[in-house]
């Protein structure tokens, strides 16, 4: 006994094909998370190991970005490759990306008239996250 309905195959929703659908679903998972860098933890009931490789792997490692010298908006794959000189590191990096296609946008920058600080605007335009801004020693209303 399934619990599935007595037409389910012929409704492709028999076992094999929800079996067949789950298997797809990791394989994406693991594909996503191979391409960007990161790890699927499927076929688990068990999430404590999971949960430690992540504390683990965001408790030490640095953050490289890099702008192309590439301009060209070709829309074509381009690798990535890093390369360490010291034994022992590990690179979890993605394997490339696709350019973008088209013209280019316009400058979205923020101008400093719009009463913001040096700080705040070079922390606006970066395409990098930043912290440990500080507020002046009164908030903005």
């Amino acid at each position: 006994m399934t619990g599935l309905p007595a037409d389910a195959e012929a409704l492709g929703l028999g076992v094999f094909a929800l079996q067949d659908e789950l298997r797809l679903s990791q394989d994406s998972l693991r594909g996503l998370a191979e391409e960007t860098g990161g790890f699927a933890s499927v076929s688990s009931n068990d999430f404590s190991s999971a949960f430690r490789r992540i504390v683990d792997v965001n408790s030490t490692y640095y953050v490289l970005g890099y702008y192309s010298t590439n301009e060209k908006r070709d829309g074509r794959y381009r690798k990535i490759e890093v390369k360490l000189s010291r034994p022992g590191l590990d690179v979890n990096a993605r394997k490339g990306y696709v350019a973008p296609r088209g013209k280019a946008p316009g400058s979205k920058t923020i101008e400093a008239s719009a009463g913001t600080s040096k700080e705040l605007r070079e922390a606006l335009n970066s395409p990098l996250q930043e912290s440990g801004l500080r507020w002046p020693s009164s908030p903005p209303r």
